[in-house]
Formats: structure tokens, sequence, C-alpha cells
């Protein structure tokens, strides 16, 4: 059997991606999970959850809109900054750590 992959190997010949060349990143997104992690004061002993100075408990810390909508739409309760584009999922039996949280992601 023979397999024969067209545009692969050989020629010599050089090609540049042409574009924006500055660096810059498109759509990458504003925040990282460090930020977050920053700005709610999370602290982690065991490398899979966080948790804040109030005791709240953080199961996944939450990078952008789509990821954002897509744990708060299968009903997990999530915390987010004003914009919608990080927050946590939040994993505490007090009800009020949720605000406490997406009180502290008001600056993101």
């Amino acid at each position: 059997m023979a397999l024969a992959l067209a545009g692969c190997g050989g020629g010599g010949e050089s090609s540049s991606a042409g574009g924006d060349t500055s660096g810059t990143v498109r759509n990458a997104p504003a925040h990282s999970e460090q930020d977050v992690i920053d700005a709610l004061q999370l602290t982690s002993d065991n490398g899979i959850s966080y948790t804040d100075p109030n005791g709240c408990e953080v199961a996944v810390v939450l990078i952008g809109k789509n990821t954002v909508n897509l744990y708060s739409g299968a009903g997990d309760t999530v915390a987010t900054n004003p914009a919608g584009d990080v927050g946590v999922k939040v994993v505490s039996n007090d009800p009020s750590c949720a605000s406490k949280l997406a009180a502290g992601l008001k600056g993101l």
C-alpha cells in the first residue's frame, strides 16, 4: 500500500506566514488562571481544589466566556467577574461563597 502526502517534505522552499508578526496572540484570554488565583488569594494543599481566605472551596478556575457558560449552563455554581469571561466553580456548602468570590473577581 502506498501513501502519498501532498505538500509534505522536500523542495527546500521557505514560506512566511505573513500578517502580524508582532508576537500578539489574537483571541488570547484577557486574564490567566494565575490572575484569578491571585485575585481570590486561592491556595491549594492538594493541587486539585483551591480554598480562599474565607474557607470557600473552588474546584475549577474558569477562563473564557465559553468555559464559564459551559459550567453555569450545566447547573454548576459559578462565580464570575462582571464581564463573565473568568470565574470559578464553587463547591462550598456556604451559600455566601459565590457572592464573596464574585466580589473578589470584580477587578478582573
